[in-house]
């Protein structure tokens, strides 16, 4: 059973108009990549189960400005995170506990409070 066959199968009606073959990964205008993305059968151009689901999509650039307010926030979750594993299970349970009102969890609550 063809490829195509098997997307008749899925989606009656269909008319598949061509086959799409890609050798670079690299958008030679843009210089971008592009990448594979999983998605749930039916969303975007995946028409079923075919190939596993994926979906060719650009890959957005990368982007870290790096800014004196970003490593500041970044330092301190990353202080936080600490803080968090020093904390005694006492500690972390009056944590949880002050997180119920929120419904978060006792990690979130902590971490919320430790970064502001």
């Amino acid at each position: 059973m063809t490829d195509y066959d098997k997307m008749k199968a899925c989606k009656p009606g269909l008319t598949v108009l061509g086959k799409l073959r890609i050798k670079d990964t690299v958008d030679p205008v843009h210089g971008r990549s592009y990448v594979y993305q999983r998605v749930k059968p039916g969303l975007g151009n995946v028409t079923c189960s075919v190939k596993k689901n994926l979906q060719l999509r650009l890959n957005p650039p990368q982007f870290d400005p790096q800014t004196p307010a970003q490593l500041t926030q970044r330092q301190k979750l990353i202080n936080a995170n600490s803080a968090w594993h020093l904390l005694s299970p006492g500690e972390k349970d009056l944590w949880r506990e002050i997180g119920k009102n929120k419904h978060l969890p006792g990690y979130q609550t902590f971490i919320s409070a430790m970064i502001r």
